[in-house]
Parts: structure tokens; C-alpha cells; sequence
């Protein structure tokens, strides 16, 4: 098991042409099934190691932290992978990861950021009434508060993706009685309206 995780960890970092071949190879490995079974899924659940060094990735520079997310990205279309991810700390540093500096590395921790908060619903309705308080103070002040107009813009429609989605309707409840979070919600809309009399 040791050296097919080094395997893969060599294999990700390596060329440009070989990463996007090993993107391709990987992705279309995650929807082989042997006997109505997903092989992939049942090997990522006991090697959750492999999954925590993707999100890792994005730590890494450039390229290779953009290969590393769309490998995580296929290994989060698996149940038991979002749900590793979504009850560990990387979720804590996604918050990190989506103001890096390079923005085509935030953009992409964005895009996994996104999936693991829409696809799985009953998995992310757990998460968000387990991890309310934590993961909307962070939203609100690192994400809808940011500094980049792109940041709170994308921010403002995943929220919507996830409150407007019936499997989190008491998580709806909760965030739209919170006095503090309409005020956020003002402001931002205030913004958005006087940006489109500047552009209109």
C-alpha cells in the first residue's frame, strides 16, 4: 500500500502532459464498477490517507495543486471520501485555501469547497447541523465579509445553493433568524446594487 501511494503521489507531481493523463486515467478509474460494486469508492474508504494528501495538494504550487484538486474533486463524488473530508480539519483550511494569493489555486479550492458542500445532501445536512456555529462564523466573516468583490460574489450563491436546498431547511431556519447574518446579507446586496447604476 506504501508504494502505490507513493506511486500516485510521484505520478501527480510529475510533468505536466503525465499529470493531465493521470487526471484522466484516475477520473474515468472512479466510475469502474465489478459487480454493480464501485471499486474505487470501497479502495479511497480504507486508504482515506490518499485523500487527505489531495487536499494537502493545495498547498503545493501552481500546476500541481490544480491537478491534486481535480483528483479530489472525482474522489469526492464517493459518499465515504465527502464525508471524511467534511468531518476532518481540512474543512477548517479550505477557508485558508480559497484566499490564497494565486487565484487560480483559490478559484479551484473554491470549486472543491462547493462540491463537497452540494453534492451528497443528506452527508452536508448532518455537517451543517452538526458544525452550525464554527462553519457559518467562518463563512460569514472569511468568505461573504472578504476583501475580493469575486470571493463574496461566488460565497453569496453557494450559500444560496445550500440554504434553498430542502434537505437543509432547518439550517435555513436558523441562519435567516440570526439578526447578524441579515445584516451581512444587506450589506452585501446594498454593494450589488450600487455596482450595477455603476455598470448599467
Amino acid at each position: 500500500e506504501t508504494s502505490r501511494k507513493s506511486l500516485a503521489a510521484n505520478v501527480l507531481s510529475s510533468a505536466s502532459q503525465a499529470r493531465q493523463d493521470a487526471t484522466h486515467v484516475i477520473a474515468n478509474l472512479q466510475r469502474q464498477r465489478i459487480n454493480s460494486q464501485i471499486i474505487a469508492s470501497q479502495y479511497l474508504e480504507k486508504n482515506l490517507d490518499l485523500v487527505d494528501m489531495l487536499i494537502n495538494g493545495y498547498e503545493q504550487d501552481g500546476d500541481i495543486a490544480l491537478t491534486y484538486g481535480a483528483v479530489a474533486r472525482e474522489c469526492i463524488r464517493h459518499q465515504c471520501v465527502a464525508r471524511h473530508v467534511l468531518g476532518s480539519d481540512h474543512m477548517k483550511k479550505f477557508f485558508d485555501y480559497i484566499q490564497l494569493p494565486n487565484f487560480e489555486i483559490a478559484s479551484d479550492a473554491l470549486s472543491t469547497f462547493k462540491e463537497l458542500l452540494t453534492r451528497h445532501k443528506s452527508t452536508v445536512s448532518e455537517f451543517l447541523s452538526k458544525n452550525y456555529d464554527w462553519f457559518f462564523e467562518e463563512y460569514n466573516t472569511r468568505l461573504l465579509e472578504s476583501n475580493s468583490y469575486f470571493t463574496r460574489r461566488l460565497a453569496i450563491k453557494l450559500l444560496a445553493d445550500m440554504l434553498l436546498d430542502r434537505s437543509n431547511s432547518a439550517t435555513m431556519v436558523r441562519y435567516v433568524s440570526s439578526v447578524s447574518n441579515m445584516v451581512i446579507l444587506m450589506n452585501l446586496l446594498r454593494v450589488c446594487f450600487l455596482l450595477s447604476h455603476i455598470f448599467l
